[in-house]
């Protein structure tokens, strides 16, 4: 490692790390209280961090999308394995919108007790589109079909 590493200190390099990440990436308290996020999640609410932190859902989204939010929050937080789901939404940035595979999991002190929850989305649009081209491809086909990997 350089010797710029070196002299991050921890903190630094965890908010580094947080920036760098591609899909969007938050943590919010127990209450649901935002106390982080990275660049790619301030386009969803059009906000920088300092304007997202100590503020909930309920302040960006329609109550209906916010308690859709908090409904999976509560749930990663009450389980020991993340939970995942899908969801469209309209980013408040640009205004459009994409279809997200959202991972939630608990934040867990050393003593058990639950810090909040962590959830990372990532834009899958692309991928349900060429899955759904693959499946028409059979679907419509009147010839027979074999898919193989060639050993």
């Amino acid at each position: 490692m350089g010797s710029d590493a070196h002299s991050l200190d921890r903190l630094d390099l965890q908010r580094a790390v947080l920036k760098a990440i591609p899909d969007l990436v938050w943590l919010k308290d127990p209450d649901g209280v935002y106390l982080a996020c990275n660049p790619r999640f301030e386009q969803l609410f059009g906000a920088p961090e300092a304007s997202i932190i100590g503020r909930t859902d309920h302040d960006f989204v329609p109550a209906e999308l916010a308690d859709f939010f908090r409904h999976h929050d509560l749930a990663a937080m009450r389980n020991s394995t993340p939970r995942i789901n899908e969801e469209v939404v309209t980013f408040a940035s640009d205004g459009h919108s994409e279809l997200l595979q959202t991972i939630k999991t608990a934040v867990r002190r050393p003593d058990g007790s639950v810090l909040g929850v962590l959830g990372i989305g990532r834009d899958i649009g692309d991928l349900r589109r060429v899955e759904q081209e693959y499946r028409a491809l059979f679907a419509h086909n009147p010839a027979p079909m074999l898919v193989y990997e060639r050993g």
